[in-house]
């Protein structure tokens, strides 16, 4: 007999193969992709060169290349500065129909005030229709925005009322009062990424954040004081994470960012708190202090700046501990407990071979300490005035002494302006040669903060 088909059952034979291939091309390039695991590469053809450099207000033009056997799905360019936070994300961009190759350029701008000078990471990501992701990478060096000096701002302690009247320089010849507030006035601070002014009052545990512009507050925190002593001892400010640090007489490092947000806080070692503080990029110099009754040396503690944990603690000797910056580590300043002779005993971590300052002799108690211009300290001490000493050569700056008794220093690093507190005004010394160049007459000043803005 013979077999065949007719017209309709080829028809349908034809639609079912075709079908059955369809399903069969679709499970194939589903497998594809599936095994597909090689990421697109990615060239940078700009920018070029060892280490490229960039300014505030400039941009940074990107050209790359990036090919893909399976095709280019979307791409993105980041950057990242020094400690790896992000400061630019361009979000992923599409790339329409997949094509195995594209070549793209790409601005980022650089015109954000608050962003730190230094060496960044330029990124550039390229992802293909299976998710892999290619990336090249640049290092790149940016030079931040400059500082402007807004103000010099004039702390005065009234009493017995505790009021804190905030006065401005006018041309470095007179002051004005801007605001008052009711405040034990202790420290202050000025930062210049925030544009604020940090006041912390001595026994009442109170913190003013005052805006840079109108030295108004902008916010008031409390905390309650264990003792009838001081509650605040040093105030730090960490510019790469923009986080004022604060030691406080219940055992914490307290760390703000801006208006007084609370971002975290450092627990120090049981039956001590922290009094004088160094902040680095990674780490935290402390110097731990018994509490009342508590039969324990003073310590010298690292704390790793990020994460809190405590790397190392070592015994001191002396009281009244000044920390101070210097070649990558500290150097601590000490008194010694009978003559307040101050003692330059420590660097950390290894010993510094100076029995003691051999300029400062007798009863000279060391007030404030700060960095100048050229590798100098200014250094102000009860009896002989404000010097410029060069720690670890033993060296002051012939000269400087200017016989003025200050109890707090404050540099402006634009004009080289080293500003001193006496009892009786504000004195604008030359911070090159610590020469005096002007003095104000201040009824009762007690503080003077620079503030630097962006």
């Amino acid at each position: 007999m013979k077999i065949g088909f007719n017209k309709r059952q080829s028809l349908s034979f034809v639609w079912r193969a075709a079908a059955r291939m369809v399903v069969i091309t679709m499970v194939l390039l589903t497998a594809c992709k599936k095994d597909d695991q090689v990421p697109p590469k990615v060239s940078l053809i700009d920018p070029t060169g060892g280490l490229p450099t960039y300014s505030y207000n400039e941009g940074i033009f990107v050209k790359f290349t990036a090919n893909d056997d399976g095709g280019i799905a979307r791409w993105g360019v980041q950057l990242n500065d020094a400690s790896g936070q992000i400061r630019f994300w361009s979000n992923y961009i599409d790339v329409a129909d997949g094509p195995n190759s594209i070549e793209r350029t790409y601005s980022i701008p650089l015109d954000d005030v608050h962003w730190p000078g230094g060496n960044y990471r330029l990124s550039v990501f390229v992802v293909d229709q299976s998710g892999n992701e290619g990336a090249a990478f640049k290092t790149v060096r940016y030079f931040e925005a400059p500082l402007k000096r807004d103000k010099v701002v004039v702390l005065r302690n009234t009493f017995p009322a505790s009021v804190i009247k905030v006065d401005t320089l006018v041309n470095n010849t007179s002051t004005t009062t801007v605001s008052e507030h009711t405040l034990n006035f202790k420290l202050a601070f000025a930062g210049s990424f925030h544009n604020e002014v940090l006041l912390a009052g001595d026994t009442d545990g109170k913190l003013l954040f005052l805006d840079g512009e109108s030295l108004m507050a902008v916010n008031e925190l409390s905390y309650p004081n264990p003792l009838n002593g001081a509650f605040f001892f040093d105030i730090e400010f960490n510019a790469a994470s923009q986080t004022y640090y604060v030691s406080c007489r219940d055992g914490l490092i307290r760390e703000f960012g801006k208006s007084g947000q609370l971002r975290g806080s450092i627990t120090v070692t049981d039956n001590y708190f922290p009094t004088d503080l160094v902040v680095g990029e990674e780490r935290i110099h402390a110097v731990l202090i018994p509490n009342a009754g508590a039969s324990f040396t003073p310590l010298l503690a690292v704390y790793n700046r990020v994460s809190g944990a405590l790397l190392s603690s070592v015994p001191i000797e002396g009281i009244e501990h000044k920390i101070v910056p210097h070649e990558g580590t500290v150097i601590l300043i000490a008194h010694d407990m009978v003559t307040f002779e101050p003692q330059l005993y420590l660097q950390y971590p290894q010993q510094f071979n100076v029995a003691g300052l051999s300029w400062l002799i007798g009863n000279t108690r060391v007030n404030s300490i700060i960095p100048v211009a050229n590798g100098f300290h200014a250094v102000a001490h009860h009896a002989s005035g404000v010097w410029l000493y060069r720690f670890g050569t033993n060296q002051f700056f012939p000269g400087s002494n200017n016989g003025i008794t200050a109890t707090q220093l404050a540099f402006d690093p634009l004009n080289n302006h080293i500003y001193a507190v006496s009892h009786d005004g504000i004195h604008i010394l030359n911070g090159l040669n610590g020469q005096l160049i002007s003095s104000i007459p201040v009824n009762g000043p007690s503080g003077v903060v620079v503030l630097m803005n962006k």
